[in-house]
């Protein structure tokens, strides 16, 4: 009730604001408003800007080029812009069918048919994207998955496949994510989770990868600041997930990554109908009901509960012996 009192008497007294009035109505729009939102402590939460605001049912208002800024701390964490929408002001909800743009310090987030919640049952400040939804993580993703080692002997144990190849410096590129929906929050102190479902596809340095559903876990350290969404900590993959990078693709069912341990895990699915799957160019092919990737390395451990796992490894190279005679072939 004091967070309320406090913003009509905001919004009635120190916000300077424009409006006309038409002899059906006591008020039919208000242009240059700046409406504010109180966390419980006190502090501001959001802020919605408009050009123009009109009474459009009960509780809640049409805008025209609304803005929506979402702060952490004292100051702005992510500005979120479109060109219309509607908003009730006093549960911190607005909605919009038209493109909404969110730039924060991290990523670039885009798509239509929105929503926005102050608060859910999952976390703060959620954002949802229904129809074209793209989002663009600037520090990039694919770097997890960038090999150390370009060649080196192969060590074949039973259950794993461990190989090495030869160090190689690639550039970070912006990570991109694309989906049918997107959803993203605040969860925890300092930790972001973003959600995207229906034909996802993510692409980043060293990696491509499509599944059903993703979900990601940032993690922002005491080091970083209010304003940034940390640094990726694990992404669960769903559903027909395939990763494709540098000369491997690795198929499953389900696919965990942790980034702290540098491991990436394959499952297939749990009535043991699909097994997950790892087809090197160079190593071959690996099968089984888990396989555990390592981060920099060309190194497959395979693990499964029913029957061996299956290693798949090239065919022999000619060693230069005549397949007919058994002679060893002569040097032209």
């Amino acid at each position: 009730m004091r967070s309320l009192i406090l913003l009509c008497f905001l919004f009635i007294t120190s916000i300077q604001l424009s409006y006309s009035v038409h002899a059906d109505e006591p008020l039919s729009s208000i242009v240059n408003v700046k409406i504010p939102g109180f966390n419980e402590d006190g502090f501001l939460s959001w802020e919605i800007h408009a050009s123009k605001v009109s009474p459009a049912g009960d509780d809640f208002f049409s805008a025209i080029l609304p803005t929506i800024q979402i702060y952490r701390g004292q100051s702005i964490q992510s500005t979120a812009k479109t060109k219309s929408g509607n908003f009730k002001p006093k549960t911190g909800e607005a909605w919009g069918r038209e493109r909404m743009e969110v730039t924060a310090d991290g990523f670039h987030a885009k798509g239509e048919n929105w929503h926005w919640f102050n608060k859910s049952e999952l976390g703060l400040n959620q954002i949802i994207f229904k129809k074209g939804t793209m989002i663009t993580f600037s520090r990039g993703l694919g770097g997890f998955f960038v090999f150390e080692n370009r060649k080196s002997d192969s060590n074949c144990l039973p259950g794993d496949i461990d190989v090495n190849n030869s160090k190689r410096a690639d550039h970070q590129l912006p990570t991109i994510a694309q989906a049918d929906y997107l959803e993203f929050m605040s969860v925890e102190e300092n930790n972001h989770r973003f959600l995207l479902e229906g034909n996802v596809s993510v692409e980043g340095n060293n990696l491509y990868l499509t599944c059903d559903k993703i979900e990601l876990l940032f993690v922002n350290d005491a080091n970083g600041t209010s304003r940034q969404i940390g640094k990726i900590n694990t992404m669960e993959a769903l559903g027909n997930v395939i990763l494709r990078q540098g000369g491997r693709k690795s198929y499953a069912n389900e696919m965990t990554l942790s980034v702290p341990e540098g491991i990436a895990e394959l499952r297939g699915s749990s009535d043991g109908g699909t097994l997950a799957r790892v087809v090197d160019e160079e190593w071959g092919e690996a099968v089984g009901e888990k396989i555990i990737l390592v981060k920099g390395k060309r190194m497959a451990k395979v693990l499964s509960k029913s029957g061996r796992p299956r290693v798949i490894l090239p065919p022999i190279p000619d060693l230069g012996f005549d397949k007919i005679s058994g002679q060893k072939k002569s040097k032209p």
